[in-house]
């Protein structure tokens, strides 16, 4: 008669308690890095805003009163950007004589890590008359990498 070879209690216990580790570690660094890409999703759409007042937009439109800045169609409109929503994104954007401020907040109800998540995008008129990009470190830097959209124009 033959033996039957098999694994032991114990070897499956060990193998499902390390499976169970490797778990652990992996889902939030897995969470973790859905939110970045989630987080990152209108940056393209914001970076080419600078190029939309590099050529046919100046800083003197800032201000124009008929500029509609009150929701992300009419934003991107008035830039000649698409930027992207689908049900996740609002914006808003509020002017003044050297300054546009495009609020970006998400809208989804999942991830959960993005919750409340909002940041702003500025753009200031400086005093040579060149145009500033940022978007200021937040609590949310954790997920936006806010120097990819740092810069100016002249």
């Amino acid at each position: 008669m033959q033996k039957r070879q098999a694994f032991s209690l114990i070897e499956l216990m060990v193998v499902i308690a390390i499976i169970a580790i490797l778990a652990a570690i992996a889902l939030p660094l897995y969470q973790d890095f859905t939110c970045k890409t989630k987080a990152n999703e209108p940056l393209k759409a914001l970076a080419d805003i600078k190029g939309t007042f590099g050529g046919d937009m100046s800083g003197e439109d800032l201000d124009d009163p008929t500029n509609d800045w009150s929701s992300g169609t009419a934003i991107g409109n008035t830039l000649s950007v698409a930027l992207p929503s689908a049900g996740r994104w609002d914006y808003s954007g509020v002017a003044t004589t050297n300054d546009l401020v495009i609020t970006i907040s998400y809208a989804a109800s999942r991830p959960a890590c993005l919750q409340g998540f909002v940041f702003d995008y500025h753009i200031n008129r400086t005093s040579n008359d060149g145009l500033r990009f940022r978007v200021p470190a937040s609590s949310n830097s954790k997920y936006v990498r806010t120097t990819e959209l740092t810069g100016g124009i002249k």
